[in-house]
């Protein structure tokens, strides 16, 4: 079969040459040249076969005999010239189509590898910034992206992000953007981030998340924690050249010890009432 399933109908053309049939013959006509467009300009020189194809009954002889001249005889084909020639110009277009097709792929094939060499040599070059060891003993290896170390962290596959055998991804676009909203938050920085991923993988036993929103919350209340500010420590005042009640209060122990200890100070029942009589001292 044929490969293009277009065929080109010039409507003036056509009706001027066939002025001379009527319907049925018209009829018969189109479907013989439809049929012969599908077998690549060709059908067998055979009456009926092609009666068959013009779906025509007992008045084929008739018809045939109207549009035998139409027709070209190829050995044990025949074909039609202007259909021949529009299936000829349909071939030659597809072929510098396909030409043009396999150029352009090999150019953007060509290009796409030079682009990976450029940026290749630019990573190789230029290394993102990042330093050997922080604070935890959290170590990210040289050259490593952000995206990477996140996702060493969590505990998959570094470059592809891929969780497991469903062939769930992470580390996408949208999760780098979540990344960025973590790094605009109070105290929040790279290395924090890595230290709080794997405090919480640690905890986390049935796999991975399905994406980074999974550390969001956690990493908010760490902002917090961090940008929490100190409580300052409450410090006593005193009025200048007062002493205080604690000390007051001391010195008043104190005096009344001595006056224990020395004889000078009672606590006998008798002097908690204060109507009863007082001892008289020896004259």
């Amino acid at each position: 079969m044929s490969g293009t399933p277009f065929m080109p109908l010039w409507v003036a053309d056509f009706v001027g040459d066939t002025l001379d049939l009527d319907a049925k013959e018209i009829g018969a006509y189109l479907l013989i040249l439809m049929t012969m467009w599908g077998r690549d300009g060709y059908l067998p020189n055979d009456e009926k076969k092609l009666q068959r194809v013009a779906r025509c009954g007992r008045d084929w002889p008739r018809v045939w005999e109207a549009l035998a001249h139409y027709f070209t005889v190829d050995g044990d084909r025949i074909t039609q010239g202007r259909l021949l020639q529009e299936l000829q110009k349909v071939a030659a277009k597809r072929a510098v189509n396909a030409q043009h097709g396999a150029r352009g792929g090999r150019a953007k094939a060509l290009k796409s590898q030079q682009q990976a060499l450029a940026n290749a040599s630019v990573s190789l070059q230029q290394p993102e910034p990042y330093p050997e060891r922080y604070g935890g003993g959290v170590v990210r290896e040289a050259g490593k992206t952000d995206r990477e170390a996140i996702l060493q962290a969590i505990g998959v596959d570094p470059i592809s992000g891929i969780t497991g055998p469903s062939g769930r991804v992470i580390g996408t676009q949208a999760d780098m953007a979540e990344v960025a909203r973590w790094l605009d938050l109070p105290g929040i920085t790279v290395p924090v981030i890595l230290t709080e991923v794997r405090r919480i993988m640690a905890g986390k036993r049935d796999g991975p998340p399905s994406t980074f929103r999974f550390f969001t919350k956690a990493i908010q209340r760490l902002s917090g924690e961090i940008s929490r500010p100190a409580l300052d420590p409450i410090t006593p005042t005193t009025a200048s050249g007062a002493k205080h009640e604690r000390q007051r209060f001391d010195q008043a122990i104190n005096q009344l010890a001595d006056g224990l200890s020395a004889g000078t100070v009672g606590l006998g029942l008798e002097s908690r009432d204060p109507f009863a009589a007082r001892p008289r001292g020896n004259a």
